[in-house]
């Protein structure tokens, strides 16, 4: 009790934090939390979205989105991609977006969060074959800018091999000509 006193007042906080006479109130082990989380259950993918993965195991991995990324399959979206990274222990992630017919601000922040993510983004992260709506939508935005576009999947691919061995390949603004 006297250490427990001398603490507060050292931290300039009150000298009898416990009245004289009464007990500090113990919380059971019951109310408190579990040591161990529970395991983290995948949130269910909608029926309006469709995910299909190839390559991995030291390689890149390519992830096919076919359908619409809304707000409800968002997060659903980027769980799934990043733990079949970690899984297969991709070396890059591609994201083919050929299937997807549209695309919120939702989707968006899921993809610049895999961009992020440092488990399995080791060779970086590209996305590939946008449709016009959603390649709109990442221009209007500035993503487009975040993230780097390419026309086909084997252009990616040597992206990020490239890009493994050290290169720059992230997107850069147009330059203008009248700097040096």
């Amino acid at each position: 009790m006297r250490a427990v006193n001398k603490n507060l007042q050292r931290l300039g906080g009150n000298r009898r934090a416990i009245p004289a006479g009464k007990r500090a109130r113990v919380i059971p082990p019951s109310t408190c939390r579990p040591a161990i989380p529970p395991t983290v259950r995948r949130p269910p993918l909608p029926a309006s979205m469709r995910l299909e993965f190839e390559g991995g195991e030291g390689m890149p991995l390519r992830a096919a989105v076919h359908g619409e990324i809304d707000y409800s399959g968002a997060f659903s979206m980027q769980v799934r991609i990043a733990a079949a990274c970690r899984r297969r222990r991709a070396r890059g992630l591609i994201v083919d977006l050929s299937g997807t017919e549209f695309m919120s601000s939702s989707g968006l922040a899921a993809l610049l969060n895999l961009q992020r993510e440092a488990a399995c983004l080791r060779g970086g992260m590209l996305l590939v074959l946008p449709t016009p709506e959603v390649r709109y939508l990442l221009a209007i935005t500035g993503v487009d800018r975040r993230l780097l576009v390419v026309d086909s999947c084997e252009e990616a691919e040597i992206l990020l091999l490239y890009s493994a061995a050290g290169a720059d390949t992230s997107p850069s603004l147009p330059r203008d000509p009248s700097f040096n």
